[in-house]
């Protein structure tokens, strides 16, 4: 079908946006839901840790750490048990789903098509703008 090489790539950083927006969702609800489980951990050391008052506070960093990690926001933990191993089996499923979808009836592929003529459009434009016009040589 001709296709072009960069249009395999625009797929790939599609699909790495997707899951960045997925790790953003996570890392902010977490962040949302430790602010006040915060502020409790340190109420409950002030009150029952006696000599050990941040007792709950550093479990809960710990927490904080583990759950870091684990959500992989910037994919700086490899080789550790991270959300990219539970989100793998979902690339397989829509790798293989576009797969299927090749044929032209398929709404994702029709969209995918549109999408990158555009994009080869605008790209064109661009690179025909970038390129020094012969005429203005002397």
């Amino acid at each position: 079908m001709g296709e072009h090489k960069h249009h395999e790539s625009r797929r790939r950083v599609l699909y790495r946006l997707f899951l960045f927006q997925l790790k953003l969702l996570a890392d902010g609800i977490r962040d949302i839901i430790l602010s006040p489980v915060s502020i409790i951990a340190v109420l409950m050391g002030l009150i029952a840790g006696n000599k050990d008052p941040d007792k709950y506070l550093n479990r809960l960093m710990k927490f904080g750490q583990r759950s870091d990690v684990w959500i992989n926001l910037f994919d700086m933990h490899e080789g550790k048990e991270t959300s990219d191993a539970w989100i793998a089996p979902l690339e397989v499923r829509m790798k293989q789903k576009y797969s299927d979808a090749i044929d032209d009836q398929h709404w994702i592929s029709r969209s995918g098509r549109r999408m990158n003529n555009a994009l080869d459009h605008v790209n064109s434009e661009i690179d025909s703008k970038k390129k020094p016009s012969n005429d203005n040589q002397t």
